[in-house]
């Protein structure tokens, strides 16, 4: 299963991959992206690309 990873030390906190996560996987906490759980992601990646400073990425995990 493919799922996001977010790289806290990169997140500036913008937002702009909250607008773009379709299963509102992400959500702003404490002035970061977080990801808020396996059964909202589904892997597509439709914010990797919206996220000015790479923080995003994809990993693969046991289902």
């Amino acid at each position: 299963m493919k799922i996001i990873e977010i790289d806290e030390k990169k997140c500036d906190g913008c937002g702009t991959c909250i607008s773009k996560c379709p299963g509102g996987a992400i959500q702003l906490v404490d002035g970061k992206a977080r990801f808020m759980g396996v059964s909202l992601c589904d892997g597509a990646g439709v914010c990797i690309g919206k996220c000015p400073n790479g923080a995003i990425t994809i990993k693969t995990i046991e289902d």
